[in-house]
């Protein structure tokens, strides 16, 4: 519960300060930019104005005294423009009205005779004077029109404050929705956490219920088809290792094994849904397709554990005739991908007349695990064949691939279950670590003799099998 409570939190905060920064950044902006946007709709108002005053054919006093705007209008009949109602003296003028007085003019001047007015602003200027001015030339008469953008910078501060009361407002209640949501998020993450939880433990009993509609409910109903073959798989496990009382310590040593190989994948679920809960994932759909992979392998290991299960015991079924050619052929045809991606160079020579007495599901078993350990360890020039012979009393089987060469110490060893080449990472001969040791149950059931060594001529490991010549009864 504190995990979920953390990762909410850590959620809400992080959400809330994109948000709050967000929101000061626009304040920002505001501040900048509000004053200067509304000084340039002003001017385009203003611009409109003079331009219907502009195109108004009344009289220029009569225009003036009905005009119903917001801006101040003044009337001058001569160049040399006077805010002073043409009967103030020059020493009475204060300081803002000379300055005033001097930009008009200034206007008046830049006027010519394709434009007939012209509008600027002026602010934090000497003296305090901070104005929109525009000057229209309408018959030998100039129109002054001004607004104070002292009122402008008063209309946009209140804007302003009423922005910052809004972005608060909406702050709170983004932040109270986002902390729902976020909340209601973890809970099926805290369900699958607790799930693996019980995976990890080897507790296969309980069952995960989610109606989200999305990947986290086919990753539940994964889970919950994955905890149905463990435990199926493992009470099977268990109750043929109880009946196996005479070999108590390979018993024990196995399950140990099976138990440390399948904590390994489902840590890693468990690792990578911990992940999508605390939302590290940069790629969602990468973790949901490692998880699903780790539920494959997993799965794969449990039907391996089958097979060695099933090759425990002592009595044989029916043998029946195989034609060896034909049979590996049929299984060689399943591989064809995996030789072809690979580049390796395959090769069969096997007389057609070959045939020998064998349960055909061991005879399977036996030669995929052969052919994909070879495969599997192949290294260049990746050559491979399978050459099968009568030798008078036994009818021989040679596979090869090219490899490396395993000494026989360790060759020893390969037959071990879950046994690694490689401590720290990778399997020899095998991807479960169980592959040479069904191998080794199918042949030893059927009491054939067999030799797996180094060619030195040919470089390259090679696996040779011994069948009887037997009837088929």
């Amino acid at each position: 519960m504190k995990k979920t409570n953390k990762f909410s939190i850590k959620m809400f905060f992080i959400f809330s300060l994109i948000l709050f920064f967000s929101m000061i950044f626009i304040i920002l902006l505001n501040r900048v930019f509000l004053n200067k946007y509304y000084i340039y709709k002003y001017k385009i108002k203003m611009e409109k104005e003079l331009k219907e005053i502009s195109k108004n054919q009344n009289d220029i006093y009569y225009i003036i005294k009905n005009y119903k705007g917001e801006f101040n209008v003044f009337i001058s009949k001569k160049k040399n423009f006077r805010d002073n109602n043409f009967h103030m003296s020059m020493g009475m003028m204060t300081n803002t009205t000379m300055m005033k007085n001097h930009i008009i003019n200034n206007l008046i001047k830049k006027l010519d005779e394709n434009k007939d007015y012209i509008i600027d602003s002026y602010y934090n200027m000497p003296f305090g004077y901070n104005e929109i001015v525009g000057v229209l030339k309408k018959n030998d008469d100039f129109i002054v029109m001004t607004f104070p953008i002292n009122k402008i910078k008063e209309n946009s501060q209140i804007a302003n404050e009423l922005f910052l009361i809004i972005v608060f407002i909406v702050i709170f209640s983004v932040s109270f929705v986002n902390f729902y949501f976020i909340k209601r998020f973890s809970k099926p993450l805290k369900k699958l956490i607790d799930f693996t939880n019980g995976l990890a433990n080897l507790d296969f009993s309980k069952r995960i219920q989610l109606k989200t509609g999305d990947e986290i409910e086919n990753l539940a109903n994964s889970f919950n088809y994955l905890a149905n073959e463990l435990e199926i798989n493992f009470k099977k496990l268990n109750d043929v290792t109880e009946n196996l009382k005479k070999e108590k310590d390979i018993r024990d040593e196995f399950l140990k094994n099976v138990n440390h190989e399948l904590k390994t994948p489902i840590a890693l679920i468990k690792a990578y849904t911990e992940g999508l809960k605390d939302n590290i994932a940069d790629d969602r759909e990468e973790y949901y397709n490692i998880i699903l992979n780790e539920t494959d392998r997993m799965e794969e290991m449990v039907k391996k554990l089958l097979e060695v299960i099933k090759n425990e015991e002592i009595n044989l079924k029916k043998l029946e005739k195989i034609n060896l050619k034909n049979y590996i052929e049929n299984i060689l045809e399943k591989f064809k991908v995996d030789f072809i991606n690979n580049n390796i160079k395959k090769d069969i020579e096997i007389n057609e007349s070959i045939n020998i007495c064998y349960t055909k599901t061991d005879f399977e078993t036996l030669m995929v695990n052969i052919i994909t350990n070879a495969i599997g360890n192949i290294k260049e020039p990746k050559q491979f064949y399978i050459k099968g012979k009568d030798n008078n009393e036994y009818i021989e089987l040679a596979i090869f691939n090219s490899s490396e060469k395993i000494d026989d110490e360790e060759i020893e060893k390969l037959w071990e279950p879950f046994y690694k080449k490689d401590k720290s990472r990778k399997r020899s001969y095998g991807g479960t670590g169980l592959g040479l040791s069904i191998i080794k149950k199918i042949l030893n059931k059927h009491k054939n003799n067999f030799l797996f060594a180094y060619n030195e001529n040919k470089k390259g490991m090679e696996f040779k099998i011994l069948f009887k010549k037997e009837s088929c009864k």
